[in-house]
């Protein structure tokens, strides 16, 4: 894979729109591996509220922020209304930021790696997630077993956890090993840090979001 490289400016020399394009771009570009290679996840993180239309057959999306497959950012400033699909085989709205912000119909599970899908039930007002946290005191070691069980969830949720102790560790950590009731936290540190690290006391915090089925369109059956 090319490296990427760092523009870098100095005083009295020209600063091109292409340069500041081509460092806009290389940032964008930075973020979306981060999130794909490091937080492996993606989905709506703000907004983009879907609620029946005035009309019979639109719906109103309000603004909303995201992340598509590939770890590229969704953002959508504005309300926008959108009309209902004709076909009724298409009940996943969806979201796409190529070239600009632009709402689509498609068929479950048909949406394509640049689009966010928003919601399949419009006027559902089922939970559509399943959410639970804890913290797990726990020995360090290059894997640790977290018990997820008080989460109660029904199918592997995605996983977010975060290490604390008191020792000093320059590590990464990596979620591994996924199931409803479980996962593995791989630490890796330098050899020379676990010689005092290893066997100490530390805390994970965790916290499990678990999508739940959908309903379908026009399913206006309350929330359990």
């Amino acid at each position: 894979m090319r490296p990427l490289t760092e523009l870098r400016y100095r005083d009295h020399t020209w600063l091109l729109a292409c340069d500041m394009n081509a460092a806009v771009a290389a940032e964008a570009h930075r973020r979306a591996l981060h999130v794909r290679a490091v937080h492996r996840t993606w989905g709506v993180a703000l907004g983009f509220e879907v609620e029946p239309g005035k009309g019979a057959r639109e719906v109103l999306v309000g603004p909303g922020f995201g992340y598509d497959c590939r770890g590229r950012t969704i953002v959508s400033a504005e309300p926008a209304t959108v009309p209902m699909p004709a076909d009724k085989s298409l009940s996943e709205l969806v979201v796409s930021a190529t070239p600009a912000i632009r709402f689509d119909w498609r068929e479950p599970g048909r949406a394509c790696d640049d689009e966010l899908v928003l919601t399949s039930p419009v006027h559902c007002r089922r939970r559509r997630y399943r959410l639970a946290a804890g913290v797990a005191d726990v020995s360090l070691e290059k894997r640790i077993d977290v018990q997820t069980t008080s989460g109660e969830f029904d199918d592997v949720p995605v996983y977010f956890a975060t290490l604390e102790t008191d020792v000093w560790l320059s590590a990464t950590l990596e979620v591994v090993d996924e199931s409803s009731t479980q996962f593995s936290l791989v630490v890796r540190a330098p050899d020379a840090q676990w010689a005092l690290a290893q066997g100490q006391d530390a805390r994970v915090h965790w916290t499990g979001v678990e999508r739940l089925p959908a309903c379908e369109i026009g399913d206006d059956e309350e929330e359990e």
